[in-house]
């Protein structure tokens, strides 16, 4: 979904836009264009790095973001783990660009200790 639709959504369900929570799951999509810029955030643990970000009230925002994104893609409505992304076949993800987002992935919860 576009941010712009993410922030309608947002208006609709939780009465504001989000758009902090919406920018931060989605910062890495000029990187990793498609679906691959979602093995950084949209997961579990990037779910949990929302909440320490933006507080536990932006939960059901970022849960509601990551779960559209990867129905729309796959067609699973779930939060999935980093593990289930790394090695279920339902993602089919591009193969090109699992080194250099793994390598954002250490970066990224690196950045919290």
């Amino acid at each position: 979904m576009k941010l712009e639709e993410h922030e309608k959504q947002s208006v609709e369900v939780f009465g504001k836009p989000w758009t902090e929570v919406h920018c931060f799951l989605d910062q890495f999509f000029p990187m990793f264009r498609g679906a691959d810029h979602r093995r950084v955030l949209h997961t579990v643990e990037g779910l949990e790095e929302v909440v320490r970000r933006f507080g536990e009230e932006a939960r059901p925002v970022a849960e509601l973001h990551i779960k559209e994104d990867w129905h729309r893609f796959c067609g699973v409505y779930e939060v999935p783990t980093r593990a289930e992304i790394d090695y279920d076949d339902w993602l089919f993800l591009n193969q090109m660009s699992l080194k250099a987002t793994d390598e954002l992935v250490v970066e990224v919860w690196s950045e919290k200790v």
